[in-house]
């Protein structure tokens, strides 16, 4: 059969199929924007299996151009970039946003008890968690997409580092809002800056250490520039990331077309989050490879009750500067 008579089959299949992209219509072009590194499994695992899902759920009908490393928005242009139409749909940290919801950054905290599994199950459309922090989106003109937990942090540093006193005057790259926030009540001085940055600040000294995902932490190759890595285990809380969409691009679209992102993005989550909790101890031991000493904070041990009780008192102080309505929403 020739190629001109496969090519007009196809064409007559596709305009039969419900929803699909007719022959005078053109697809819609969405922009999708990341900032971190291209291994991290919030990008590799998620990016291409959703614009692949997304194109097929709307049968030719929605289209992507991908704008990776920063190219388009970088990590802390995100909270105005989506809500200000720059960009269609980015990754996210959603504790980036506590500077406009101070209840965004409880993931990063202390207080965030959930484990990767549990954040599995409720960290998704429907569930009372995921609800709370997509109503906090949509009033800053945001539609959040899906939301992943790549795990509690590491701390990449040039000391060695196991105890919470270890960090006293330390100057430590934090993530975002709260997680600086939980290393000065550590004592240390923390400094938020993007992925982009840390590397030569661990290298020219500019630092002492840095916090980060253990994906990132291996994606930007922080075993050249740091000897010693500590796996927090969940006592500072976890690493919250997703992707969101700008609301009024999303509210433009058919309902068939927004049903049709829903369901891409629902598939490619499960997928997404389901690796990076298979994968994660191997980051660890990529570490190790690397050359790098790992200490793990590990529930039930004397070090997790050392770190546990340093921060006691920091715990206490914080609850209050959360909404009742999210605290009641925690396990």
């Amino acid at each position: 059969m020739t190629g001109w008579l496969l090519r007009v089959i196809l064409l007559a299949t596709l305009m039969l199929m419900p929803g699909s992209l007719r022959a005078d219509e053109k697809p819609i072009m969405l922009t999708l924007a990341t900032w971190g590194a291209l291994s991290h499994p919030h990008e590799k695992e998620f990016v291409d299996r959703f614009i692949k899902a997304a194109v097929r759920e709307s049968g030719g009908r929605l289209a992507f151009k991908y704008f990776p490393s920063g190219s388009m928005v970088k990590q802390d242009d995100v909270v105005s970039a989506v809500p200000g139409g720059l960009v269609d749909i980015a990754l996210m940290i959603i504790d980036s946003w506590a500077g406009i919801n101070h209840d965004v950054s409880i993931t990063a905290t202390p207080l965030w008890t959930l484990s990767m599994k549990q954040s599995r199950t409720q960290l998704v459309s429907g569930q009372p968690l995921y609800e709370y922090f997509s109503n906090i989106m949509e009033k800053n003109n945001v539609k959040l997409l899906c939301l992943l937990d790549i795990g509690p942090p590491v701390i990449a540093t040039r000391f060695p580092l196991t105890k919470a006193e270890d960090l006293n005057g330390k100057v430590v790259r934090a993530l975002s809002k709260g997680s600086a926030e939980n290393l000065q009540a550590l004592k240390s001085s923390p400094i938020v800056m993007g992925v982009g940055q840390v590397y030569a600040a661990l290298q020219r000294h500019t630092v002492d250490g840095a916090m980060n995902g253990i994906q990132g932490s291996i994606g930007l190759r922080y075993y050249e520039v740091a000897d010693y890595e500590l796996a927090t285990g969940g006592v500072l809380g976890t690493v919250v990331s997703g992707y969101i969409m700008n609301l009024k691009k999303y509210q433009s679209l058919p309902p068939d077309l927004q049903s049709a992102i829903l369901r891409a993005v629902n598939e490619t989550r499960a997928h997404t989050q389901d690796y990076i909790i298979t994968t994660y101890p191997n980051f660890l031991t990529e570490a190790k490879k690397r050359g790098m000493k790992v200490f793990e904070i590990e529930k039930g041990t004397s070090s997790w009750d050392s770190w546990q009780s340093a921060l006691t008192r920091y715990k206490s102080d914080i609850r209050a500067t959360y909404s009742s309505a999210l605290l009641r929403l925690m396990p």
